[in-house]
């Protein structure tokens, strides 16, 4: 059972600083923005309103949030076997509002979720064990479990709907001409895997967001020592059932990292679309905002917001068409030393010029690393984020 703290979470409402100016054209350069100023010693000042928690979850690590019919799923797993935690969610009360959220910690340890995060699509959970074997269940019976993909160990899954079928992403290791390269492959149902990373570009990260009813967008970084192609496509299903490819297009450049780099893709309900990944830029490493036509385009105009100092493994989720406007939730130091705090920062991605505008930070006594977001039925966000207390889960009403 949980036991609840006594002493409300403090919350204050911050002025929001926007980004730079947009590029004049879709051709301009990448626009980096000013770091932003750290936050208050506190750092509790957010514009998003909290509502509940932050709650400690029975894991500690990464997890899936999915919007169901009376709240959320939670879902984490345990070597490839999902775990899930339903949480009910009641209308938004009008502030101010006469309960005050608490801080709640688990009465016991957490167990530790196993890497990476499942992914989620509609009733499905996709969830990689330790052999890298994708298993795929339905959240409500994981006695369902069946292995449905051989994937890279280690490496990120994805899940999005085509109509009434999941399509799973997932990266395998080929060995071609040119030496052993990791790729992205896609999987509609109980149809055969299709390659979707381009024939001699490499991937070492793959995102789905769903753009509409019937089509996915699908994002693939290629990151390298010496630079960072993301790509980006459409994919559908025909009447057959079997998945179409649209063109595919490098939208963006980012610079060379030796590590694993981590993108997010954000959409609205009316299917505007960014892609998101830390990167370094000319003025310092920071967040790209990529904006993704449809189809999506050869060089898409883009800002680059940038951070205090640069470091591997840069969190970052974002909102996935649940809503008119998208949220992102990043992991970003505060302050310009190698050493300095990672906290996680809520704000929304300016529509019009593609510019991050911030809300906040979230309290946290440690760094941040691990980051999922998703919006509920009644239009307030949830947040699950891990530190070094566990992973906390908290809902928050944003302007």
């Amino acid at each position: 059972m949980d036991a609840e703290a006594s002493v409300p979470v403090p919350v204050s409402v911050p002025v929001p600083v926007p980004d730079a100016a947009p590029p004049s054209s879709a051709d301009a350069a990448p626009a980096p923005t000013a770091a932003p100023a750290a936050p208050p010693a506190d750092a509790g000042a957010n514009a998003c309103r909290l509502l509940a928690g932050p709650t400690q979850q029975p894991f500690t690590g990464p997890a899936a949030l999915v919007a169901t019919d009376t709240g959320i799923d939670v879902v984490w797993h345990k070597n490839g076997a999902p775990r899930v935690v339903s949480v009910p969610a009641s209308p938004i009360p009008a502030p101010p509002s006469s309960a005050k959220p608490v801080r709640k910690v688990l009465d016991g340890q957490p167990e530790r979720a196993s890497r990476p995060a499942c992914a989620a699509a509609g009733p499905f959970a996709f969830c990689s064990d330790a052999q890298g074997q994708v298993h795929r269940a339905l959240r409500v019976q994981p006695e369902t479990d069946t292995i449905v993909a051989q994937a890279d160990m280690g490496a990120v899954v994805a899940a999005a709907m085509v109509g009434d079928q999941p399509v799973l992403g997932y990266l395998a290791v080929r060995t071609t001409s040119e030496g052993r390269t990791s790729e992205a492959f896609a999987r509609l149902g109980e149809q055969p895997p299709v390659r979707i990373s381009e024939s001699g570009s490499g991937a070492t990260d793959v995102v789905f967001a769903p753009r509409g009813h019937d089509a996915v967008l699908a994002m693939t970084i290629d990151a390298r020592r010496a630079m960072s192609p993301v790509h980006a496509r459409a994919v559908s299903a025909s009447p057959a059932k079997s998945l179409v490819l649209g063109p595919d297009a490098v939208i963006y450049v980012g610079g060379g990292s030796e590590h694993q780099v981590h993108g997010a893709l954000g959409v609205d309900a009316a299917g505007n679309a960014f892609g998101l990944m830390p990167t370094s830029a000319e003025a310092g490493f920071g967040l790209a905002l990529i904006r993704i036509d449809a189809p999506p385009r050869l060089d898409e105009p883009a800002h680059v917001s940038l951070y205090p100092n640069g470091f591997d493994f840069a969190a970052v989720a974002a909102t996935r068409g649940e809503g008119p406007s998208i949220v992102v939730a990043r992991v970003r130091p505060i302050a310009v030393e190698p050493s300095a705090m990672r906290m996680l920062e809520l704000g929304k991605i300016d529509l019009k010029d593609g510019s991050f505008l911030p809300f906040g930070f979230v309290p946290s006594g440690s760094s941040v690393q691990n980051v999922a977001i998703v919006r509920d039925r009644f239009g307030a966000i949830w947040v699950e984020y891990t530190d070094g207390g566990g992973s906390w889960l908290e809902r928050r009403v944003c302007p």
